[in-house]
């Protein structure tokens, strides 16, 4: 068994390069199936209308006038709606290709921001696993059309946005180049994603500003640029008339306490429970390699801190659904690889561990989402199979 276990082993090394591509491959054709015939439900035959009406949205002009009466009367998420009526006007086998993209891109760009060196197929493949290991709901926040529109593309918008303010974390210094400054209206709708995490992102960015400053005696301007559109972003987001025209339907008194309760325990204790103990459990590991790391680490600190404050935030909100913790994950995720990515540093062997985790942890996605696709595809053709 031994030599087995072994012969494997080298096998694997040998052609570990082609082994993890046809992971990422297989599950990028997966992720497409999925979200090709995967159902619709209420929320999205809603938003496939013209608002009020039972007439389909024809045109973008008409996607338009959607989101007009939608900010005035129901919410600011704007640009995440925006796209998911994009994506439900689109022919399917599009959308499906369309959606897969929007996913694969959160995970290079959480590895983008997490990882020192450039994003590797390992590194992808582990993160493929943790995404949906990690996430308390994953139908909710990635596969769900809506869902993706309110979660899984804003955090997109969110990761690509602070692509420069993870490159300080780690290096300790930031000159932005031309292409930079076109992340500006990417920025905007970090700041115009969702009520947790724009607000929060303000306050990391405004003391990533004062730390600069702090060392370097000067205002840095891009970050003072992108603070702005952050705040006028959550300004766009929490002003919008629809968020105060649906809130006076929500309880007050004691259910209102009784719902905040209910969120930040089971989002502690449950939602959020394994994200949280696979952070802690990393941080050990660098900790017990290098005790000083964490003390001088500036991605680690930030990520906890906005962390905590895109949970504790949620206190505010009358509500505080399962899904909404998707955001909060997001944001850990990158710290969790960086320190996975520090523990491993140049040791071979461990190397060669996280490489066949990486492989099971990509291959169950790839199983999972051939798993849902199978159902997805066979339901779409009239097979009653029950949920």
């Amino acid at each position: 068994m031994s030599r087995f276990i072994s012969q494997t082993g080298i096998y694997f090394e040998k052609h570990r390069k082609g082994i993890l591509w046809t992971v990422v491959i297989a599950a990028f054709v997966m992720t497409a199936i999925v979200y090709t015939f995967e159902e619709f439900y209420v929320d999205d035959f809603f938003y496939m209308k013209k608002f009020g009406t039972n007439e389909p949205i024809e045109s973008i002009a008409d996607i338009i006038a959607f989101q007009k009466m939608h900010y005035l009367w129901w919410g600011g998420r704007t640009p995440g709606d925006t796209i998911l009526q994009l994506l439900l006007f689109m022919p399917r086998p599009l959308a499906g290709i369309t959606g897969a993209c929007g996913f694969f891109a959160l995970v290079y760009l959480i590895c983008k921001n997490a990882l020192n060196g450039k994003v590797t197929l390992p590194y992808f493949c582990m993160m493929l696993g943790m995404i949906y290991h990690l996430n308390s709901n994953f139908y909710e926040t990635v596969e769900w059309y809506t869902g993706a529109g309110f979660y899984m593309w804003p955090m997109m918008f969110v990761m690509w946005a602070c692509t420069p303010m993870y490159t300080w974390f780690k290096t300790g210094s930031f000159t932005p180049q031309w292409y930079h400054w076109l992340l500006m209206p990417v920025i905007l709708f970090a700041g115009w994603s969702l009520e947790n995490v724009g607000p929060t992102l303000l306050v990391i960015l405004v003391l990533v500003i004062l730390q600069k400053y702090r060392t370097e005696k000067k205002i840095d301007i891009y970050f003072t640029v992108s603070a702005v559109l952050v705040f006028l972003g959550c300004i766009l987001l929490l002003a919008a008339p629809g968020n105060y025209a649906r809130g006076e339907g929500f309880s007050g008194g004691l259910m209102a306490i009784a719902y905040r309760g209910h969120g930040q325990i089971n989002a502690w204790a449950d939602w959020l429970f394994m994200p949280v103990l696979t952070a802690v459990l990393a941080a050990l590991a660098v900790h017990a390699k290098d005790s000083s790391y964490l003390k001088r680490d500036r991605l680690t600190q930030y990520s906890i801190l906005w962390f905590v404050m895109s949970v504790v935030i949620m206190i505010a909100s009358p509500t505080f659904p399962e899904r909404t913790t998707f955001t909060s994950l997001v944001i850990i995720l990158p710290m969790i690889l960086h320190l996975i990515e520090e523990f491993i540093g140049e040791d071979e062997k461990k190397r060669k561990t996280m490489h066949v985790l990486a492989f099971f942890l990509g291959l169950s996605f790839v199983l999972v989402m051939l798993s849902t696709g199978l159902l997805a595809a066979v339901r779409s053709v009239g097979v009653d199979i029950p949920h």
